[in-house]
């Protein structure tokens, strides 16, 4: 099918545009060529079930469905549930079925073999019909097997943590007060200084305390 708009003027030399009468009667025939194309292409979804629209009534009519959801998106899923062929009731199956329910395709179908059951984990907000999801559970699901329904909703944050230091030591070492300066030696008349080294030590504070 042709998916671009109709222009029969494309497939005829340019100059032939540039008459007045020419083109619009060329005009006129890609407007009805379109039409008609339109209309082949709705006949055309109607045979497939994930593009009918109108065409699911009859879709809905094959399968036994009596009593439709509301919803393209819930009808065709509640149709695709009913043409299930007899396949082995698989972990993967079961994930394929839910999210025939599920806008986003998103649901996760986790096993939990111990407790005989399976934990289906869906996005909030994304289940196009939950009725219609809940019965194709009742249908496919073997009798043993129990399910449990988690709703997830997700949200973007941010989260900032600062920390001040609230405890220290502070150790205070005094210099030394009943030091004496010896008195200078004299000799020949000179005056004579001794000058005594010090080490100086900078104890830090335990911040991590």
């Amino acid at each position: 099918m042709r998916q671009g708009q109709v222009n029969i003027l494309e497939y005829l030399p340019a100059f032939l545009a540039e008459s007045r009468h020419f083109k619009n009667a060329n005009d006129a025939d890609s407007k009805e060529h379109e039409s008609i194309r339109l209309d082949l292409q709705d006949l055309l979804d109607q045979c497939y079930v994930d593009s009918a629209t109108w065409g699911l009534k009859i879709w809905e009519d094959l399968v036994g469905i009596t009593n439709p959801a509301r919803g393209y998106a819930a009808r065709r899923a509640a149709v695709k549930a009913r043409l299930q062929a007899t396949y082995s009731v698989t972990l993967a199956f079961v994930n394929d079925l839910v999210n025939q329910y599920v806008a986003n395709n998103s649901a996760v179908v986790v096993d939990v073999p111990s407790d005989y059951r399976i934990d289906i984990m869906i996005h909030d907000g994304q289940v196009v019909s939950w009725t219609d999801m809940l019965h194709a559970l009742r249908i496919w699901l073997p009798a043993h097997i129990g399910y449990k329904i988690i709703a997830q909703t997700g949200a973007e944050a941010s989260a900032y943590t600062g920390a001040v230091v609230s405890i220290c030591d502070i150790y205070n070492i005094e210099a030394q007060s009943d030091y004496d300066t010896p008195e200078p030696a004299v000799a020949g008349g000179y005056p004579a200084v001794a000058v005594s080294v010090a080490d100086g030590i900078n104890i830090e504070a335990d911040i991590y305390r």
